[in-house]
């Protein structure tokens, strides 16, 4: 049987998440994958530049500013940084936010495999969910033997805080 999928991206919408990317790049590191590439948007309203540097939301621009300079110095991993995060490059207008970054990764990377006549398979994740090291593996397997799935939900998890109504909140959503 010839695998389906030999090409496996991974996309990951980023805001304000430079505490947690360090742990979730060691995790894309021990994936027991070759050939992986890695796709993130880091992104945010272009209006929070102008609000107070004591405004919680002017502290994710400064943390996105800091999480684009470290993507860009990982050289072990064909990490993409895709920044509507810079000055002038934030999101305007209502077309903005986690869907939309999902969104313009996705259109990347279905245009370049098509492009390329590649059969990819697209894997999404958040910047702070663990998975295992064999999460990527699985699915590849998975979509190799099921030949006829279209998508898969492969259970994750997000850390959970001292905060329990924020827990219950996380738990709810996951």
């Amino acid at each position: 049987m010839i695998d389906r999928y030999k090409k496996i991206s991974v996309a990951i919408p980023v805001l304000d998440e430079l505490e947690n990317i360090p742990q979730l790049i060691e995790m894309l590191r021990a994936q027991s994958v070759e050939g992986m590439r890695v796709l993130v948007c880091v992104n945010q309203p272009e209006t929070w530049r102008s609000l107070s540097v004591d405004d919680w939301r002017r502290q994710a621009v400064d943390h996105n500013e800091a999480t684009i300079d470290y993507l860009h110095t990982i050289k072990d991993l064909d990490i993409e940084v895709i920044d509507i995060s810079s000055k002038g490059r934030g999101w305007t207008g209502k077309r903005q936010g986690v869907g939309y970054a999902r969104q313009v990764m996705f259109d990347r990377l279905l245009t370049e495999s098509t492009d390329k006549g590649l059969s990819e398979l697209v894997i999404s994740l958040d910047a702070d969910t663990f998975i295992p090291r064999d999460y990527l593996f699985t699915l590849l397997q998975f979509f190799n033997s099921h030949t006829t799935a279209a998508c898969a939900c492969m259970p994750y998890r997000h850390p959970l805080s001292a905060n329990s109504a924020l827990d219950r909140m996380m738990l709810r959503y996951e």
